[in-house]
């Protein structure tokens, strides 16, 4: 409540400020409060139906509340017009998945893939295609027995031992 306080005073200055809306929906959607989070979006939206921010938060938010095909149709409001690798497309991947709809989300996630090839979001929503798929490239991409390892730690300088160093990592976290 705290943190929206000065929020709620600029919104009521500003009503038609979208970035203002959008601050408050993720001030809401990270305190834990999802419903919120999209009335605030949406009260944004009210006022700036095409705004392709809060377009792509309301999308992200109904798919979190299981309203996948809102979601899927907010992300197609916010897509149009986005270039390959935008924001834009990335939110409508996500929405495309989250509503089980493979077939549609692949050609998006390989585009993403091609328009950022170092994107390792991208590339992980084309892994998840695949994985979807049952498709042999995401145990390649995801070869878990190549990735991770087991390693014996050395209590480091200034610790006796192992076991004296990870009490006091314990206790720091």
């Amino acid at each position: 409540t705290l943190a929206l306080a000065p929020l709620d005073r600029a919104l009521r200055a500003a009503p038609g400020e979208a970035g203002l809306h959008l601050v408050r929906s993720t001030v809401l959607e990270f305190a834990g409060d999802i419903d919120a989070a999209l009335s605030a979006v949406e009260a944004g939206l009210a006022r700036a139906p095409g705004h392709k921010d809060l377009l792509r938060q309301a999308a992200h938010l109904a798919a979190q509340l299981g309203q996948v095909d809102r979601a899927v149709g907010l992300a197609e409001q916010a897509v149009r017009g986005a270039a390959d690798g935008s924001p834009e497309r990335i939110a409508w991947c996500e929405a495309l998945l989250a509503a089980g709809r493979v077939e549609e989300a692949e050609p998006v996630a390989a585009a993403l893939v091609a328009a950022l090839p170092d994107n390792q979001y991208a590339i992980a929503l084309q892994g998840v295609v695949w994985r979807m798929h049952g498709d042999p490239r995401y145990r390649a991409l995801f070869d878990y027995g190549r990735l991770v390892g087991v390693q014996k730690l050395e209590a480091p300088a200034g610790w006796p031992s192992l076991a004296a160093f990870l009490a006091d990592v314990t206790a720091e976290l």
